[in-house]
């Protein structure tokens, strides 16, 4: 049973990895983007900020949870946690 929970949180961890690494990739090729096409424009740190938050809020945040979501729910049982 302990195996089987293991596997179930390494598969979260898992997707959440996945997810960061979208997160990064979508956010860098934003910029590179934007820096090709509008450079004055993504000059400007306000801007820049701007569109790095909505990349991640609006394309790699939606995919972290999708990820995250197709891992079924499982039940585990209750222990008392200790120290150790």
């Amino acid at each position: 049973m302990e195996k089987e929970i293991r596997r179930h949180f390494s598969k979260i961890g898992f997707a959440y990895l996945a997810g960061s690494i979208v997160i990064y990739a979508v956010q860098f090729l934003a910029s590179m983007v934007g820096k090709k096409f509008v450079p004055g424009v993504m000059a400007d740190a306000n801007v820049s900020f701007i569109v790095l938050m909505l990349t991640m809020y609006g394309i790699s945040m939606p995919f972290m949870g999708w990820l995250v979501s197709r891992i079924p729910a499982q039940k585990i049982e209750e222990r008392k946690m200790t120290a150790g």
